[in-house]
């Protein structure tokens, strides 16, 4: 029995067949419909042991083909690897701001997941007036660059590390994400870092141009990337001048995961294929990243059962809800900060903005001691950016009323032209390196 008549014909048809060549292997039809039919259309684990059982029944009548077996003398090998990261101090802080507003603001849960998976990848990739809301100005999202976008985001920095790879064997890769805004961000990024342009392919590119694009790309020498979104990744589409692909962000469904991939990995490949699969990691809570890592790893066995709808293996935003949080969540501020407070050395790049003529005139005008400047944000920074009031004061040797009052006056300081360099948010306070050096350097 083949895998393409059951994918094609149903499981109504699989019955009728069955039933010609053995009767009653799989009972009645009103019997097969409520034991497997009906319940393989559901989802979740009735679903899953549904299916798991109607394979057994099938037993020796039902042979199933997989690429990897039918064609092993013609395919290399492929492996997977999963690189997990904890986000960045800006990511982290960024992606728990976006994550509490979204929560805050009653945005509904499909924006509230979109943006997380952003943050994920990158912080700058969430929607613009977001981070407006949240206390980024649209011109920090315009002008990072080079560098900057790769120390901002922990799956940045893995992609920059696994393409220098890449690039010194002189291979090539694939870049997944559906998201255009990312899409564009990835070329930026590749430009900056490794002097090279990668072609976009999305629903944007029409049919002819998308598989010139490709075929420039195979028949390319030396390193190489493209971007793909992965609804532009269907059957048919032939990428085998890569043999890495990084799916930077993850589709909702382990089949069309699958099915991108494998448009590196099939027939013409000729060099093992590496499947990049990073995922970023909050420290408290379980990151969207790693919710649907762990959901798609779930379903990837039984996205191989033919008999299983693909639609139904589709990840929905109900499972991946509890990613959301709550806005007074189950993490508290001393639990994202170091419980150890070390002696710390003031930084030179606090050093330096003390000289600065910006700053000491704004010092002057809010009546704040340079010294008591120097000691919070020498602080703040070893402590990468983060700190509370009390242990402030423990450090500082001061009673906790006094440092709090001398807090306000600090953001004043600080924030200026609407930046903010130093927030306050739940009991912590957030330092910007980036923006306090762009301000005051």
């Amino acid at each position: 029995m083949s895998r393409d008549l059951l994918r094609t014909e149903g499981r109504e048809e699989l019955w009728a067949i069955m039933d010609f060549a053995q009767p009653s292997l799989l009972s009645s039809k009103a019997d097969f419909k409520a034991r497997y039919e009906e319940p393989i259309e559901r989802r979740g684990p009735e679903g899953d042991q549904a299916a798991q059982g109607l394979l057994a029944a099938l037993g020796n009548h039902y042979l199933r083909r997989t690429k990897e077996e039918e064609l092993a003398d013609q395919l290399p090998n492929k492996t997977h690897q999963v690189f997990e990261a904890p986000m960045s101090p800006q990511q982290f802080e960024i992606y728990d701001a976006v994550r509490r507003w979204y929560v805050a603001t009653q945005q509904g849960p499909l924006p509230a997941i979109s943006g997380l998976i952003m943050a994920c990848a990158h912080p700058l990739a969430v929607n613009p007036d977001v981070l407006e809301a949240v206390g980024y100005s649209k011109s920090f999202t315009q002008e990072t660059q080079g560098a900057e976008l790769m120390e901002m985001s922990a799956k940045f920095a893995y992609l920059r590390e696994a393409l220098e790879h890449v690039a010194s064997a002189g291979e090539k890769a694939i870049l997944f994400t559906r998201f255009k805004d990312l899409q564009l961000l990835l070329q930026r990024f590749l430009t900056g870092e490794f002097k090279i342009h990668p072609r976009i392919v999305n629903g944007e590119v029409a049919g002819n141009s998308r598989q010139s694009l490709i075929d420039r790309f195979n028949e390319g020498k030396g390193f190489g990337c493209i971007i793909m979104s992965t609804d532009a990744a269907g059957v048919g589409v032939n990428v085998t001048g890569a043999n890495h692909v990084f799916h930077v962000t993850r589709p909702w469904n382990p089949a069309k995961e699958m099915q991108a991939t494998d448009r590196a990995y099939r027939i013409g490949q000729t060099r093992d294929v590496t499947v990049h699969l990073p995922v970023v990691m909050h420290p408290t809570l379980n990151s969207l990243d790693k919710l649907l890592h762990d959901l798609l790893e779930s379903k990837r066995e039984l996205a191989t059962q033919v008999i299983r709808p693909s639609g139904s293996l589709d990840i929905t935003w109900e499972d991946l809800e509890e990613g959301l949080g709550t806005v007074a969540s189950h993490e508290t501020v001393e639990s994202v900060l170091p419980s150890n407070l070390p002696s710390f050395k003031t930084p030179e790049l606090v050093l330096n903005l003390l000289e600065s003529p910006v700053l000491r005139e704004r010092l002057d005008r809010h009546g704040v001691q340079g010294n008591d400047l120097k000691v919070v944000l020498s602080f703040a920074l070893e402590r990468e950016g983060r700190t509370t009031v009390s242990q402030l004061a423990r450090c500082m040797n001061r009673d906790e009323s006094r440092v709090a009052r001398m807090i306000s006056p600090l953001m004043n300081v600080l924030n200026r032209d609407g930046y903010m360099v130093l927030r306050r948010e739940e009991g912590l306070l957030h330092l910007n390196k980036d923006l306090l050096h762009q301000q005051f350097a």
